[in-house]
């Protein structure tokens, strides 16, 4: 049951991401930044990833939004 949880969260934090490069797109880099980083927050807090998953998880999102991939 705790794969299932974890899938569904993160899943929820996929959505904020796909948010952001939809719909959100004309958003500043600040407010995506910030709405991405507090989406995994949550998931972090909750306990369904560790804090280097985090990091990294944020690292490719800014990355993109940075066209450095």
């Amino acid at each position: 049951m705790k794969n299932i949880e974890k899938n569904s969260v993160l899943m929820a934090y996929f959505k904020v991401e796909d948010y952001l490069y939809g719909s959100g797109k004309d958003k500043s880099l600040e407010i995506k930044a910030s709405m991405a980083w507090g989406a995994l927050q949550v998931v972090y807090n909750n306990g369904h990833i560790s804090w280097e998953e985090m990091k990294s998880l944020f690292g490719e999102f800014m990355s993109k939004q940075l066209n450095l991939r």
